[in-house]
């Protein structure tokens, strides 16, 4: 059975963000630690990390016939280094967001993205982001999959 277009969409987003390599033109390697909902800690050899989680969506009736969602996407960005690292990090996946705004098609739109940053000093200078992006999609009444 085919995948629903959220699922499609989850999987789109991965897929952009892991393309996020120095080599592609971006300011870092983050996309060689993307995951979804990972829980486990972050060691150096990790660093940047993001960890994109499905927040939930809001759908409201368009017409009859269609249905608009808006799909909430929070990433959480890890990084052993400097606020700088940080800054080039959410810069990247902005780029990246920026250069496919439909994910192939998949999206009406993506809205500009919110962050917060926050850093901590324990055996390293650890500087974590979170950044929360709202996906909207559009599907047939009562059907997820079109």
């Amino acid at each position: 059975m085919a995948d629903s277009k959220r699922q499609d969409i989850i999987d789109a987003l991965d897929t952009l963000l892991k393309a996020i390599k120095t080599t592609s033109g971006y300011e870092t390697n983050l996309g060689s630690n993307v995951k979804e909902y990972d829980e486990t800690a972050m060691n150096e050899s990790e660093s940047p990390k993001c960890i994109h989680r499905d927040m939930g969506q809001v759908s409201t009736e368009e017409d009859f016939d269609t249905w608009i969602h808006d799909l909430t996407i929070m990433l959480d960005i890890e990084v052993v280094g400097t606020i700088v690292t940080m800054r080039k990090c959410i810069s990247d996946v902005t780029k990246a967001i920026g250069a496919d705004k439909t994910l192939g098609g998949l999206a009406i739109k993506i809205k500009p993205p919110t962050d917060q940053i926050g850093a901590e000093h324990k055996e390293k200078f650890i500087v974590g982001a979170i950044m929360k992006i709202v996906i909207r999609y559009e599907t047939a009444s009562w059907n997820p999959y079109a």
